[in-house]
């Protein structure tokens, strides 16, 4: 008899799940976070580079959609509305095109909070502690936690200098890529921050242990993304680096977090070169707009994090799939 109606994690797991969901929201509510439902379905094209939207079309009222990747855009408007709020928060699904794997799905559940009045150090700390939290509720033994500056880190496994991580053209990349057995054809044009990221995945994120976090701060303004930048001494150089993090149990990323950028001048460029050229698919962009004007009208300093729940629970539970922490996985939909 076919089986494939069957939830693809055990029993067991699924409590886990669930009290994993519980811990998240109780732990929030001792600090002060509200929690917000935001809308799934948004009036936006894609607002976060190299995250394809899932689009949606309303044939009554005769308009596209999209389902949300990330609650960013709401929560920041409640912050902004009301920034009294010591934080926000959404546990929910997001839903993200082109993602099915072992670690992949295109819904999955994330846990995206925003702390007001905190810098990158103190989100980082909060961060750790909330993991440990869940990892000690799940007696699991307490994770050893390693932190890199990502120019130390690509020197280390990729040797390359702080010049060249922060400043070498794609094709110096592409021939250290090359170099480490990397191999892209060459109809594929990447970027600098497309080899940068190859670098890390293939060469870096397989050397982490699996029982450890890792810590990554440092990376290049070119990758800030909504996060603020600042600028570091390194190796002798001044350097525009972003103010986020990214944070893995074993080679998975676990979580990342960004101190908020507030200017919306800045804001507008990076959301404008994210924007794809014009397709069949056209939203009015209205969440996209009414952000912006939150932003124009004031959002308080703070700092954002989103934990990927079904990673969290794999690296936990040692599991290799991701269907064996979902009830219902996209296959088995």
């Amino acid at each position: 008899m076919n089986q494939s109606w069957r939830p693809g994690a055990s029993l067991a797991t699924l409590r886990k799940r669930a009290r994993i969901n519980q811990l998240l929201r109780t732990v929030s509510e001792q600090r002060g976070w509200l929690e917000i439902d935001p809308p799934v379905i948004i009036d936006a094209d894609a607002f976060e580079s190299g995250i394809e939207l899932i689009h949606t079309y309303d044939a009554l009222n005769a308009c596209a959609n999209s389902l949300h990747s990330s609650p960013e855009l709401a929560l920041k408007r409640v912050l902004a509305a009301y920034p009294q709020l010591p934080g926000v928060y959404s546990l929910g699904p997001v839903f993200r095109a082109g993602e099915s794997g072992r670690l992949h799905n295109p819904q999955f559940t994330l846990f995206e909070f925003y702390q007001t009045q905190v810098d990158l150090s103190q989100i980082i700390e909060t961060t750790l502690d909330l993991i440990l939290t869940v990892t000690s509720d799940q007696k699991a033994k307490t994770p050893p936690i390693v932190r890199w500056d990502y120019a130390e880190l690509l020197a280390e496994y990729c040797q390359l200098s702080a010049d060249q991580v922060y400043h070498a053209p794609a094709t110096e990349l592409a021939k250290t890529g090359k170099r480490l057995g990397i191999n892209v054809s060459a109809d594929i044009a990447l970027n600098r921050d497309d080899w940068l990221n190859l670098l890390l995945t293939h060469i870096v994120e397989p050397t982490f242990p699996g029982e450890q976090l890792t810590l990554i701060t440092g990376f290049p303004e070119s990758q800030a993304a909504m996060a603020k930048t600042q600028y570091d001494s390194i190796a002798g150089m001044r350097i525009e680096r972003a103010c986020r993090f990214e944070l893995y149990g074993g080679q998975m990323e676990l979580a990342n977090g960004y101190q908020e950028l507030t200017c919306p001048k800045r804001q507008r460029a990076r959301l404008s070169a994210t924007q794809k050229p014009p397709s069949t698919h056209k939203t009015s962009n209205q969440s996209l707009n009414r952000f912006m004007s939150a932003l124009e009208h004031g959002l308080p300093e703070s700092c954002g994090v989103a934990l990927g729940v079904e990673r969290l629970l794999l690296w936990l539970s040692g599991n290799q799939h991701i269907d064996a922490v979902m009830a219902f996985s996209h296959n088995r939909r």
